[in-house]
């Protein structure tokens, strides 16, 4: 083997000079090789720049930035989703019932009140008058339930109304 190439073998770079023939005695030429010049590269030390560690925390604070963003804003709609829903639940308990009582009880039926975790609710019968009777000998009635709680400091609110026809008394 040449020394360029035990040179590659060992992992070592290894370059050789171009041969230059020198004129020797009685107008001969003897082909002389210079010898070998052997270039070592720098050692590389292990680990990274400052350059390259400053970068590499400017990205991932913007990923968690943004994650956690996200997640935040993605719990408060999970709560505000879930307020929602026990508000309406509460407005169909009470026009379910609304729904059931008989016609002598709707005149009395404009109410109110609060559960235990804090929704206020009010139902409102209304008889609607017409001109003419949309019905002989019946009275329409309009049910309206409206469900309020307060939510992060911000005031929400549910509404439901639905008609009931009832024989006129």
């Amino acid at each position: 083997r040449t020394e360029r190439e035990a040179g590659r073998a060992s992992g070592r770079i290894v370059a050789s000079l171009p041969s230059r023939r020198f004129p020797g005695a009685g107008g001969h030429s003897h082909g002389m090789r210079s010898p070998c010049l052997e270039l070592t590269p720098r050692p590389r030390t292990a680990g990274f720049t400052l350059l390259e560690v400053l970068v590499a925390f400017a990205i991932l604070s913007l990923a968690l930035a943004t994650l956690f963003t996200l997640f935040g804003s993605g719990v408060r709609s999970t709560a505000v989703a879930r307020d929602y829903q026990q508000a309406l639940l509460v407005a169909e308990s009470r026009m379910a019932y609304l729904q059931g009582v008989t016609a002598q009880q709707l005149e009395m039926e404009n109410a109110q009140g609060e559960t235990p975790d804090g929704y206020l609710w009010q139902s409102e019968i209304t008889p609607l008058e017409q001109e003419p009777p949309a019905v002989a000998g019946f009275t329409l009635y309009q049910l309206a339930v409206q469900v309020h709680w307060q939510e992060g400091g911000h005031a929400r609110q549910i509404a439901l109304t639905t008609l009931r026809l009832e024989p006129a008394s």
